[in-house]
């Protein structure tokens, strides 16, 4: 099942919709504020899902009317997010988009990308889409096809990644090692189709942007 979670970050009208003509989404949950971007963007969800502290109430009030919900205590350890995901998770989600997970918060948006290694763990294809990038993140040999994107980045996650080969790129190698806290995978290019990324230990956050 292919699900769209909808967060309370920044959603571009833009994104929302070629976002919702390029994919046939099974199930569409709205976290918290991100009922407010759904409600502007006339989509009725499937499920509103958060303890409800920051959307406004109206929208709120209208939504419970309309979809499922599910009213989470304000005192947890997740986010809002994170509980969508997770409900997505057990519920047999096999690709999931976020829309909403990157902002003015950056606490919020690290956090969301964390989330991707769970999606990475379970192999599920996953995506955080905003106006400029598309995040994901791989623990597997991974094929990047030339796209809307300009640039390619990656940046490992928990730790030194290491005897990493790039083939394809505008900057190839091999036996490459993407140490924490350096810059060394920013702003490679795919000239051509694709590019090839291989590595058989650990994360690595891809980035796919646009200026």
């Amino acid at each position: 099942m292919v699900y769209l979670i909808v967060s309370g970050g920044t959603v571009e009208e833009k994104v929302m919709k070629d976002v919702l003509d390029a994919y046939s989404f099974d199930y569409i949950i709205a976290a918290d504020k991100g009922i407010e971007a759904c409600h502007r963007a006339d989509i009725t969800p499937n499920l509103i899902i958060g303890d409800f502290d920051s959307a406004d109430n109206i929208v709120i009030d209208y939504y419970k009317e309309k979809c499922d919900s599910i009213t989470l205590n304000t005192h947890k350890d997740d986010t809002d997010t994170e509980a969508a995901l997770m409900y997505a998770i057990n519920h047999g989600a096999s690709e999931v988009i976020f829309l909403g997970a990157t902002g003015s918060r950056y606490d919020h948006t690290m956090a969301n990308i964390g989330l991707l290694k769970k999606c990475a763990d379970k192999d599920i294809k996953a995506y955080i889409i905003d106006e400029h990038n598309r995040i994901s993140m791989i623990k597997k040999a991974t094929r990047v096809y030339k796209g809307k994107y300009d640039y390619i980045s990656l940046l490992p996650y928990g730790g030194d990644v290491c005897h990493v080969s790039l083939s394809g790129f505008e900057y190839d190698g091999d036996d490459i090692c993407f140490e924490l806290g350096t810059s060394l995978g920013i702003s490679n290019t795919i000239p051509f189709d694709y590019g090839d990324i291989s590595f058989s230990e650990g994360y690595l956050i891809l980035y796919e942007t646009k200026d």
